[in-house]
């Protein structure tokens, strides 16, 4: 359908998109949720931008990009958007910075899913004092529509006129007769709409869905997507910081897959019986993702919260999911110098479970199919006769740690050297460690063992190992209670050793620590300024991307690329200074679970 409109419609289309997409609506004192019917299952909001652009100036981002020694790049990139907005102007009549400048409150976008008008979307905008600009653009957009040949109406809702368009339909598809039942366009897709009301733009799948919307302008009506129990909860929790967040989302996973598959695949056989899975295997009680992301707060730099909502008891597929709450804190032989550190702890018994019920429900055998698999692996004269869960996971308590480190490398130029560490926490070393030999010594195996004080280290040589290019070292070792695979294998003897400054006592980690709540499922810790700085060298250097400075940039012509210049970049060390560590935590939830990743504010005058 899209493809059939004409190069000047899309063009004014996407403008439109960009613009909804840069920022929800929320005109005068109603929040955006209550303008929409009950029936969003998708939703994406920013509250206010103007208040997003001046906390991202407020930021450590926005300082950096203010921070001298960045003039001279930022002044290129100023250079190529100048060139880019000519470009616009070109194509849709309008400068890009006047088109950027449009958004000035809330700018939202939602998809609807149910109910007799079949699936649709709507975008708010809020553009302040910018209407003669909104006028512009939607009178381009109508020309457009027209000279494609879609079909104008307008539409009187309560006072509010409606442009309604009819979308001409596409040809049906030839190579469809015979085969897999095509995805039909719903009907309610085949229109596109828009109003504008107080100082807000409003576009949707026609006039039927915008009606919707005016309906409940006011935000007194009893039948809204604010009312829904599940986004309400998710919001509440994403809520706090002392600040309004700068964005929040929500989305109905199940909802959307039955109502998109309905929709598109009415028809198909295929289609139906994998939603007819949904139930069994539990999925169903998933009843929302969503949360909020904010910056510059009183306490922290970032700090984003995604909540995901499920309903009890949970069965089935989510068995995979339970993640038990535990005081969590790095042991001290993970060293200091770290670029990132995950603590997960997961529930083996319920997981193993959660896998079976998987592999049971797609199998005809039915219930004690994966049971049955799993004893003929254990069996097999062919194999190392270790039964997966009795010789590994039953030794195992479901603590699992991982962490990297580079180092950097032998010649100017090249990518620093990363490397791992798992570490699986054991409750029966003596089971585990009888597994480990029984690997390492069955008919035919690969794996070779050596002494590193008093402990043995398992390695995999560089023939069984999986895109290791450099050649290093797959190691195992039981140690300091856990299962260590290591890569390179020389890992694990640091681990050993445990002669390091220990993370746990770093200061930086510390300042994360704080944000930490006593018990969690997991918790992580990233060095972002280790993590960037081999990019940002790459692209200092003009190696990278792989081809002439600016070529392809937006603005570029045939006249030639636009000047950017990577080179003029500062040197890292002046830009090290804005890239704080993060951290995050999981915590279970009565209905659910709650993610927090985070970033706190540095104390006045540190480094």
């Amino acid at each position: 359908m899209i493809r059939s409109l004409s190069q000047k419609s899309v063009t004014g289309l996407l403008i439109l998109a960009m613009l909804v997409a840069a920022r929800p609506a929320i005109a005068a004192d109603v929040p955006a949720p209550k303008r929409l019917p009950s029936r969003v299952v998708a939703y994406f909001s920013v509250p206010n931008v103007t208040e997003l652009k001046k906390r991202f100036e407020q930021s450590q981002y926005g300082l950096m990009i203010k921070d001298p020694a960045m003039a001279d790049f930022v002044a290129d990139v100023k250079t190529a958007l100048a060139n880019a907005s000519k470009d616009v102007q070109a194509q849709g009549g309008f400068a890009l910075t006047d088109l950027m400048s449009v958004p000035n409150g809330n700018m939202t976008m939602a998809v609807l899913i149910g109910g007799r008008q079949g699936p649709g979307y709507v975008m708010m905008l809020d553009f302040g004092t910018k209407r003669t600009t909104i006028d512009q653009l939607m009178t381009k957009a109508a020309e457009g529509l027209s000279n494609s040949g879609a079909k104008k109406a307008q539409v009187d809702a309560g006072g509010v006129s409606i442009t309604d368009f009819e979308l001409p339909l596409p040809p049906p598809d030839p190579n469809a007769a015979g085969g897999e039942a095509a995805p039909q366009i719903p009907k309610s897709l085949s229109r596109i709409g828009w109003f504008v009301k107080d100082t807000t733009l409003v576009v949707g799948n026609g006039a039927e869905t915008l009606r919707s919307v005016i309906a409940r302008w006011d935000g007194k009506h009893s039948s809204t997507f604010a009312n829904n129990p599940v986004y309400r909860y998710i919001a509440e929790k994403g809520a706090g910081d002392g600040a309004q967040p700068i964005f929040e989302w929500f989305f109905d996973p199940i909802s959307m897959t039955t109502g998109v598959v309905n929709a598109a695949f009415p028809d198909n056989f295929q289609a139906q019986l994998i939603l007819g899975f949904l139930a069994p295997l539990g999925l169903d009680k998933v009843r929302g993702i969503g949360g909020t992301v904010n910056m510059v707060t009183p306490k922290y730099e970032d700090i984003s919260r995604t909540v995901i909502y499920v309903d009890p008891p949970r069965i089935g597929a989510l068995d995979l999911l339970k993640f038990p709450a535990i005081a969590q804190s790095p042991p001290k032989w993970v060293p200091a110098n770290v670029d990132s550190y995950m603590s997960l702890n997961w529930d083996l018994k319920s997981a193993w479970r959660g896998i079976a019920t998987l592999v049971d429900s797609f199998n005809a055998q039915g219930p004690g199919t994966f049971d049955a698999l799993m004893d003929q692996l254990a069996q097999d004269p062919m194999g190392p006769m270790i039964h997966p869960k009795k010789d590994l996971v039953d030794h195992l308590s479901g603590r699992i740690q991982f962490l990297t480190d580079s180092i950097q490398p032998q010649q100017a130029g090249d990518a620093p050297v990363q490397r791992m560490l798992f570490a699986l926490g054991v409750k029966n070393v003596d089971g585990i460690k009888a597994t480990a030999n029984k690997l390492a010594n069955s008919p035919g195996s690969p794996v070779m063992t050596r002494q590193f004080r008093g402990e043995t280290i398992y390695v995999l040589p560089v023939a069984v190992q999986l895109g290791d290019p450099a050649g290093s070292s797959i190691g195992l070792s039981i140690t300091q209670g856990n299962l260590m695979i290591g890569v390179p294998d020389t890992l694990i003897e640091q681990a050993i050793r445990g002669d390091v400054e220990p993370l746990s006592g770093s200061a930086d980690y510390k300042r994360l620590a704080s944000g930490f709540p006593a018990s969690s499922s997991s918790i992580s810790y990233n060095k972002q300024s280790t993590q960037v700085r081999f990019l940002y060298d790459l692209l200092r250097s003009g190696a990278f991307p792989p081809a002439a400075p600016g070529a392809g940039f937006p603005g570029a012509d045939a006249q030639g690329p636009v000047p950017l210049d990577f080179k003029k970049l500062p040197p890292f060390e002046a830009i090290e200074k804005y890239l704080f560590s993060s951290g995050s935590y999981i915590i279970p939830d009565k209905n659910g679970a709650v993610f927090v990743g985070f970033s706190p504010k540095k104390a006045t005058g540190s480094k």
